[in-house]
């Protein structure tokens, strides 16, 4: 798994020291909100710390990698990706972000909330064994590949697959296909954003391993803890349902996904001049 941090503000490679968050020669207090920082042009906000600051998702750099949400049954999983779903629609155009849903549960994901605002930016939301997913895939395959074969300027993708080991158990060149966007789809604007419950997690250790950022939620079995997210010091264990952790550097911070345990975030608006 790549040496990746995800800070309160977005997600990239960065310093452990607080400066290093901060334009050249500006320090301030961990209490700096969002506004203290240039927030990146595209990005989805996943939720915010009990500090105030909020944690979203650069879809601008591949620095994170795919991102794996990873708990016990009933943490808060699926709130946690519709909130990065929510805010992509509400935040970004669709001639510059798209998403595609993949879930067991399709209909938990058709909410008013969701649904508007989404033309031409949700691509659809689909069940794992619906024909069209595995169609889907090989797509999103290909795009990849035309992508990096071309260097092109292509809309960013935000694929949400709750449930990720659903679509495990499709023939060995989909598995394949799935594996490739994981590990390298970040890397021209492809998002895999997966969710894993701890025993399918602990299944798929070689799987895990291709993801770039792990985002934990309740998982009380400590040794499960720290086989999934690598690090002794992961305070999954002692996280509420609803609550997340993710590392920065050899710590980790405890945030809770947006729309939960007070107001919304405000998100960050695009550029004049980029939405013209």
């Amino acid at each position: 798994m790549a040496d990746l941090s995800l800070l309160t503000t977005f997600i990239q490679k960065l310093p452990r020291s607080l400066s290093g968050w901060l334009p050249a020669g500006q320090s301030r207090p961990a209490g700096v909100t969002w506004q203290d920082f240039s927030p990146p042009e595209l990005a989805c906000t996943l939720g915010r710390c009990a500090d105030g600051l909020p944690v979203l998702l650069d879809l601008g750099s591949p620095a994170a990698g795919a991102l794996l949400v990873c708990a016990d049954p009933r943490s808060g999983k699926t709130a946690l990706m519709q909130a990065a779903l929510g805010s992509l629609l509400q935040d970004n155009p669709a001639e510059m972000v798209q998403s595609l849903v993949i879930s067991p549960q399709p209909r938990d994901w058709e909410q008013p909330g969701l649904q508007r605002g989404a033309e031409g930016q949700l691509l659809g939301i689909f069940s794992p064994h619906d024909p069209a997913t595995l169609d889907w895939l090989d797509q999103l395959a290909e795009e990849m590949e035309h992508r990096f074969a071309l260097s092109c300027d292509r809309p960013a993708v935000l694929v949400l697959i709750d449930g990720l080991d659903a679509l495990l158990q499709s023939s060995p060149q989909q598995r394949a296909n799935l594996e490739a966007l994981i590990l390298n789809g970040p890397q021209v604007g492809l998002w895999p954003v997966c969710s894993l419950e701890t025993g399918a997690a602990l299944r798929q250790t070689r799987l895990l391993r291709l993801f770039g950022t792990v985002l934990a939620g309740r998982i009380n079995d400590t040794q499960a803890a720290e086989r999934i997210c690598l690090s002794r010091s992961a305070p999954a264990a002692a996280l509420r349902p609803g609550q997340f952790a993710f590392p920065i550097g050899p710590d980790w911070k405890v945030f809770s996904p947006a729309g939960q345990n007070g107001p919304k975030i405000a998100h960050p608006t695009l550029s004049k001049e980029h939405q013209a």
